[in-house]
Parts: C-alpha cells; structure tokens; sequence
C-alpha cells in the first residue's frame, strides 16, 4: 500500500455529534469510534461545533481516527493538526479538513 492509500485510510466519516457528561461535543464516526470536538479557546478553536448549523455542516465530512490509526499499528501518527490539546487524553486534537477555523 502507498503512502497516500495508508492516510486516506485512517480517515472516517463523521455520521453524528452527541455530548459528553460534560457537555463536551464528540463526533461519531463510521468506523463505531468517537472524538470529542472541543471549542476551548485559546487552545482550540472550533466555533463551529457550538451551533447546530456548525455541526450539520460537517457531518459527512472525514476526520483523522487516532484509534483506527493505533490499531494498524501507527499510535501518534497525525497528517493534520489544529495545534489544541485534547484534554482528554493529552494528545495534540485534530483538524477536520482544515476548515474549521
């Protein structure tokens, strides 16, 4: 498999949003994983998941799943990156298509 086949891979579709007990947004992907899409700024800034627009707008959209990537055996390897902190689990957050800003 080439480079460019393994990272288009790891990314799944988003299919739906849910909160957290915190009332954080998570993503839920095709692949049965989940990904929280916190607006926390300054360290992330995703407005967009604050509104039930934001969040139609991305559903089908394809976000990087960090633990579809651990299973085939690549754990902490990103292609994109919004530079936040997922504080969860301490990991660098990812950007969705790099339009989130």
């Amino acid at each position: 498999m080439d480079g460019c086949a393994a990272v288009r891979q790891r990314y799944r579709t988003i299919i739906a949003f849910h909160q957290d007990e915190y009332g954080d947004w998570v993503a839920d992907l095709a692949c049965g994983h989940t990904q929280h899409m916190r607006h926390n700024p300054p360290w992330i800034e995703r407005p967009w998941v604050m509104t039930p627009e934001g969040r139609q707008h991305h559903l089908g959209g394809r976000l990087e799943c960090r633990q579809c990537a651990a299973a085939e055996g690549r754990p902490g390897e990103r292609t994109m990156t919004d530079g936040g902190v997922d504080h969860a689990t301490g990991e660098g957050s990812t950007d969705m298509r790099g339009d989130d800003a």
